[in-house]
């Protein structure tokens, strides 16, 4: 159970602070929301949360209210509450999954507009050449590893210096360009299944 706490209080925080205004609050704020969010989540799923694991998310709030404190950052008179035992963990969070049905987000919370890129965009271009290098680079890596495996099967792995002489005395030399070619096709037929599966 208590596994399962530290999950949805970690979900709490990248489903809250991966992006602004989550991500720019300060640590206090942060973990009150995560606490929040792992409550709301036990509660939306049709589990109790057992009484010292709420207790102790109460003292890890006020832990953080004093750190924060202590580094000369305003603190939110919520966290404090909450902290202290005075404010519920069920009050409405910024933000919920679509999927919940018990907890809503706060009317009040403010929205903050995502911008799409534009159709063919610099920015656009750069991030598909990103992927593109990442793709390449993932499959040199796999189809190096491919062949190295294919190599150690076949069983006609040398020292390098001994490469073109081991070429010339044993045949199966002449499988390593077909290893390695296998090998890479293999591994970008993986990325390219991967990339069309995102």
């Amino acid at each position: 159970m208590r596994q399962l706490y530290t999950v949805a209080h970690e979900c709490g925080h990248i489903f809250l602070h991966n992006a602004p205004p989550g991500i720019t609050l300060p640590s206090h704020v942060m973990e009150l929301e995560a606490e929040s969010y792992a409550h709301q989540a036990f509660r939306e799923h049709g589990m109790e949360l057992p009484r010292f694991l709420s207790r102790w998310g109460r003292s890890y709030v006020g832990s953080w209210v004093e750190k924060d404190r202590a580094a000369g950052i305003a603190i939110d008179p919520r966290a404090e509450a909450y902290a202290n035992g005075t404010r519920s963990p069920y009050e409405m969070l910024r933000k919920v999954p679509r999927t919940w049905l018990i907890h809503k987000a706060d009317p009040n919370a403010p929205r903050i507009a995502i911008p799409h890129p534009k159709q063919g965009s610099m920015r656009t271009l750069l991030d598909e050449s990103g992927d593109i290098l990442k793709s390449v680079a993932s499959s040199f890596i796999y189809g190096s590893a491919a062949a190295y495996i294919g190599l150690k099967i076949l069983n006609i792995w040398v020292p390098m210096p001994g490469l073109f002489e081991g070429a010339r005395a044993d045949p199966r030399w002449a499988l390593l360009p077909i290893v390695i070619t296998a090998g890479l096709l293999w591994a970008n037929a993986v990325m390219l299944w991967r990339t069309i599966r995102r």
